[in-house]
Order: structure tokens, then sequence, then C-alpha cells
């Protein structure tokens, strides 16, 4: 079973700034509590992961290390690249636009594009959807909105609608 997890608050979130696959925005300690909170519920849940698997990128390891030091995982964490953030194009390091079109995120210039982040989210989701195991998947909020249109069978174009409204929340993929 695989469970997803957005990193905690990043600097880029509390600065209000598009970091995506480019910035490498640290968490803040709000966002380091946001991983202990996550991991604590996953404690009390009875959820024990075989394997932990994280983005790359800084804020999603550390978020999954946070877990992983609460919940006594004794594996190592797993990267892979197929779980890098969405990448923003000329957006990238620039502040959220107040009354932006929706589709802002796919129709800036230089942006990564719903096909390309739908081509490694869905390599990924399939090599690992029937795993047996159960599976941390550390990572951000348009790759997991990606993964939520994939598995509800929601038109992938529209991605960005989907992803998690907080930081350090789990879901389920069923």
């Amino acid at each position: 079973m695989l469970y997803f997890i957005r990193h905690g608050q990043s600097e880029a979130n509390v600065q209000g700034v598009f970091a995506g696959g480019k910035i490498d925005s640290p968490l803040t300690p709000k966002g380091i509590e946001q991983a202990r909170d996550a991991a604590q519920k996953i404690l009390e849940s009875g959820i024990i992961f075989d394997r932990i698997i994280s983005s790359p990128q800084q804020r999603a390891l550390h978020t999954a290390q946070t877990i992983k030091d609460t919940v006594d995982f004794v594996g190592d964490i797993e990267v892979d690249d197929r779980l890098v953030e969405y990448d923003f194009g000329i957006l990238t390091n620039k502040p959220y636009p107040v009354d932006a079109p929706e589709d802002i995120l796919v129709s800036a210039a230089e942006v990564e594009g719903w096909q390309s982040l739908y081509n490694r989210t869905n390599d990924f989701y399939g090599a690992h959807k029937e795993s047996t195991e159960n599976i941390l998947v550390s990572g951000h909020g348009l790759v997991q909105g990606m993964v939520v249109a994939i598995v509800e069978g929601y038109d992938p174009k529209m991605f960005y609608l989907y992803r998690p409204e907080r930081n350090a929340e789990l879901w389920k993929a069923e």
C-alpha cells in the first residue's frame, strides 16, 4: 500500500513563492514540527512501513527523515528522482500571483507541462501500486496531485486542482 505525504512547511511556503523542482527550499521549524506530528499520528494509527521513498529535495527528505526517526524505521530512505516537484518555469522563485488564472501552472512559459509530470509520476506509481509492502512516499503537492488524478481517474491536465491543501498530511492511495 502506498501512503503519500507532502513535505512540512518550507521557507518558500512562508515566503509565498513557487519553489518547484529548481529551488531546494528547507523546512521551517513549523515544518519540522508538522513532520513530527504526522509521525506521531502514524505511530498512533499502527501503520508500520516496510519502505520509505522520498524526493531528493531537502524539504521532502527532511520530512521523511523526521518520520523515520520518530517511528523507529530501521531501513534506509530510498531517493527517487521521479518524485521531484513540478518545474514552475519562469514562475520559479516568484510570488504566488493573486487573481491569476487557475491554469497558470500549466500555461506559464517554460513550465514542465502536465504530460511530463504525468509520465514520471505514472511510472513511479505503476512500479509500486501492486506492492504488498506499506510504502511511505515523501514528496510534493503537485506530484501528489497528479497521483490523485491517476488513482481517482481524474483529468491529469487538471492535476493542480487535486494537490493537498496542507503540509505533512498522510494520504493513502487506494
